[in-house]
């Protein structure tokens, strides 16, 4: 049974992955790509720094625990003027945040639980959302330096399974004709459809199509591999293509969810 202890060791057990990782990166690693789109290891660094504790989860978990009307800080990213800071700087900083969300997360009861609410997820499945999180920005850094034998933990992968089970796939660049996509690991199984012409929500994220769940187009491009390797592409961080994928339908181009 899945309890709020067991969540919170997961999730803070992943940060603190994250946080070594970053510790260990050498003087070049910073700059190098990472799999976020135009993001370097920096750029993950200074979104994990503000997501975490300085501008966001951990103040919002104080906010549901305590009822406190503080404001949310301005995110670093966003102050103006910041001057560029160092590796050593981001460090520390990113332990601040990580020491800032220890905190509050070990705070946090069953009662305050009742309360956590964030957008339509509630309770467990929204610190569910900080572990999958965690988990997929660790993956970001470790495959930016290098690290290509780099696996999700068993933890990430089911909370991500469970977390993105339904809802559209984000393909980059967008598919040019209507195409389904069917991705399956070693016990999960994801599919997904895109037609080709207008919108039909004005939330979503293409204009020239759009997604649906499920099988619905006979030209499907079906990527087979590991938990972990099927999440990463689902998550956006492998193409089809990609070495670590054990076979893809031959016959498309490389794509990016």
């Amino acid at each position: 049974m899945e309890t709020l202890e067991r969540v919170r060791v997961e999730a803070l057990r992943e940060l603190d992955g994250f946080v070594a990782v970053v510790e260990a990166l050498g003087e070049d690693d910073w700059e190098r790509d990472s799999p976020c789109v135009d993001w370097k290891v920096r750029d993950v660094v200074e979104h994990m720094i503000d997501v975490v504790g300085y501008s966001w989860y951990a103040m919002f978990l104080r906010h549901v625990r305590t009822g406190s009307a503080d404001r949310y800080r301005v995110p670093y990213a966003e102050v103006k003027d910041l001057p560029r800071r160092s590796p050593d700087v981001l460090t520390e900083q990113l332990r601040t945040s990580a020491t800032e969300f220890r905190t509050e997360v070990d705070q946090f009861s069953d009662e305050h639980l009742t309360r956590l609410e964030k957008g339509e997820r509630r309770g467990l499945r929204v610190l569910n959302e900080f572990l999958c999180e965690f988990g997929i920005h660790r993956s970001d850094v470790e495959f930016g330096v290098g690290h290509d034998d780099f696996i999700l933990r068993p933890e990430v992968v089911d909370v991500t399974i469970r977390l993105h089970r339904k809802g559209p796939m984000d393909a980059r660049p967008v598919p040019q004709e209507s195409v389904s996509y069917v991705l399956i690991g070693d016990s999960v199984k994801w599919e997904s459809s895109f037609t080709v012409g207008e919108r039909t929500h004005a939330d979503e994220s293409t204009r020239t199509g759009s997604w649906s769940d499920g099988r619905g187009d006979e030209s499907c491009c079906t990527v087979r591999g590991s938990d972990s390797a099927i999440c990463l592409v689902r998550m956006g961080r492998l193409s089809t293509h990609d070495y670590r994928l054990e076979s893809t339908t031959p016959g498309f181009a490389p794509r990016f969810f």
